[in-house]
């Protein structure tokens, strides 16, 4: 949970957006340090290094190296946090129900191929997801009765804990999400 935490909080500091989105959801500032450096135990030093290094990997970025350098980046964010699992999601442009993986980290290489999610599989996720929410799951048993559908479809993947951020444009419906479980 700690390294999830630290993802939100790395969005956080790096975004004024993100910042107003968690500040709705109680986040505060003494839990940004309390995620930062008691739980993640990342000193800032090496946190600020290592956005350094992933933003200039973009910089004149060949464009057959780009899906590369996206499951780097998502390899390097994830393993010194213990997070298992990072999942760039796109929603299907054929079927807006569908919404598919484009890149993925996974430690635990449990999943051969992630396969596309139907809303019917998530819908509590989804519905918090188009109206621009992120997603903090702490704990699946911890979640309302209306997430009976998510909890199910979470156990069967083996998900304990989920950080997911919905990806949008100009204020636009969301085209994907960035998930860490």
């Amino acid at each position: 949970y700690a390294g999830l935490l630290f993802i939100a909080i790395t969005a956080l500091v790096l975004s004024p957006v993100l910042a107003r989105i968690f500040g709705r959801a109680g986040w505060s500032k003494d839990d940004v340090r309390t995620a930062l450096f008691l739980e993640a135990r990342l000193p800032a030093w090496k946190f600020e290094a290592l956005i350094a290094d992933l933003s200039s990997r973009f910089v004149n970025l060949a464009p057959d190296e780009v899906d590369r350098e996206i499951v780097d980046a998502l390899r390097r964010v994830c393993e010194p946090l213990g997070i298992d699992l990072a999942v760039l999601w796109q929603w299907s442009g054929a079927d807006p129900t569908v919404i598919r993986p484009t890149h993925a980290y996974d430690a635990q290489n449990a999943l051969a191929h992630a396969e596309p999610l139907h809303h019917e599989q998530y819908p509590w996720v989804v519905a918090q997801m188009m109206a621009g929410r992120t997603v903090v799951i702490r704990s699946m048993d911890e979640m309302p009765a209306e997430f009976a559908v998510d909890r199910e479809s979470s156990r069967r993947l083996g998900l304990r804990s989920n950080l997911t951020l919905p990806l949008a444009l100009g204020g636009e419906a969301p085209v994907g999400g960035l998930a860490f479980s």
